[in-house]
């Protein structure tokens, strides 16, 4: 064989052979039409024999599991690579995804190895996954799917497994994350977007954003900086928000919260624990219903603008000290809200004071103020726009 090469017949079956060896097998192996080679170094894949001689293809119709480490990098994708398992313990690892053009291709990515050595999944030239340039792991067992659409490349869910140990995003850099658990912490100073997973540890967003993060945390969420962070599920911990932080819960929140001065907590289901903040905090019970209380209580509320989105009714309970609801401007609320032409606010316990408070020089039925005087009493305020608000 030509530069001494040497290949094994595997398998003949009748007229056709599937062979192998290491190495480019064009114009050295002699085979014929269809029969295939598979490249043993793994670097090659699966080869289609054309004429019946020395011509050989890379065959992309036949999926293959492709490992590589550092000493591969930079490795470009081959045809017919549909699973690549990186070990970057010996160093950092970039992945050259193939050009585009064969729509409907999905290739899966995982990371192996516990090191801080980064797999980076990288767009061919000027082609971006996601829009992003590449997509890095940097977790053992994080994975990406990666698909061809036609005109990028997009990820996709990969199968569910466990992640063992931290994920940790950097200042600037952004994150599609997907696993079925992760059993340490997330720190966070960039950007998760469209993330899933059940976090057994805390976590925690420094100047970050996660805008979707679906899946329970056991641990606590702490936010700093100008943080912010919806999540869909149960936090188990506590929640702390820093002033200037806003966390948005879709589930129920089993330990304390702790809203600071400017700090913003919405929770849309049950708090458990108790509520040491000063800040903003409201939860939305099973009755999607907005629910305000006083110090000393359940939740801490002593004074909170409602918002244009808040469009479900708003209760006041003034047990355990007096609480302010302010309304946006009127102007706003038309709006935003062309269909929807009131708001409804109900107080179920007046102990201390319960009122409502226009924006600015606004009114509501020209006064300055509202006070409920009766418990379980109701109204229903109607913007007039340049004016205030009055009561039907």
């Amino acid at each position: 064989m030509p530069g001494g090469r040497k290949y094994v017949t595997l398998l003949t079956i009748g007229t056709k052979s599937i062979f192998s060896g290491n190495g480019d097998p064009n114009g050295s192996l002699s085979g014929l039409v269809n029969d295939l080679y598979i490249q043993a170094d793994g670097s090659g894949g699966i080869w289609r024999n054309l004429d019946g001689a020395t011509a050989w293809a890379q065959d992309a119709s036949v999926e293959t599991v492709t490992s590589i480490n550092n000493a591969d990098s930079p490795y470009t994708v081959l045809p017919g690579d549909a699973y690549v398992i990186c070990n970057a313990v010996a160093g950092p690892i970039t992945a050259t995804l193939p050009a585009i053009g064969t729509t409907g291709r999905t290739i899966q990515f995982v990371k192996t190895d516990a090191s801080a050595n980064e797999v980076t999944i990288d767009g061919n030239g000027a082609e971006t996954i996601n829009g992003a340039a590449n997509q890095p792991l940097t977790s053992i067992h994080e994975a990406a799917i990666v698909h061809d659409n036609g005109t990028d490349w997009t990820i996709g869910f990969p199968i569910p497994m466990v992640a063992i140990g931290d994920l940790t995003v950097a200042v600037g850099e952004t994150r599609s994350y997907r696993a079925g658990r992760l059993t340490g912490d997330v720190t966070n100073g960039g950007t998760l977007d469209g993330v899933s997973g059940i976090v057994t540890g805390d976590f925690a967003l420094t100047n970050a954003s996660i805008t979707r993060w679906f899946g329970d945390i056991t641990g606590n969420v702490t936010l700093t900086g100008t943080a912010n962070a919806v999540i869909y599920g149960n936090v188990t911990g506590d929640i702390d928000a820093a002033d200037g932080t806003t966390v948005t819960v879709h589930g129920d929140v089993v330990g304390a919260t702790e809203s600071n001065a400017s700090g913003t907590i919405r929770v849309y289901g049950t708090v458990t624990g108790a509520s040491t903040g000063t800040g903003t905090e409201r939860v939305f019970s099973d009755r999607v219903m907005g629910m305000w209380t006083g110090p000393g209580t359940a939740r801490t509320v002593n004074e909170y603008t409602i918002l244009t989105t808040d469009i479900v009714p708003h209760d006041i309970d003034a047990t355990g000290g007096a609480v302010e609801l302010n309304l946006p401007t009127a102007a706003s609320w038309i709006a935003a809200n062309p269909d929807i032409p009131f708001i409804r606010i109900s107080a179920v316990n007046i102990a201390n004071a319960a009122t409502v408070d226009p924006n600015g020089a606004e009114t509501i039925n020209a006064a300055a103020l509202y006070t409920f005087a009766t418990a379980y009493d109701s109204i229903d305020l109607y913007p007039v726009s340049g004016t205030g608000w009055v009561i039907r």
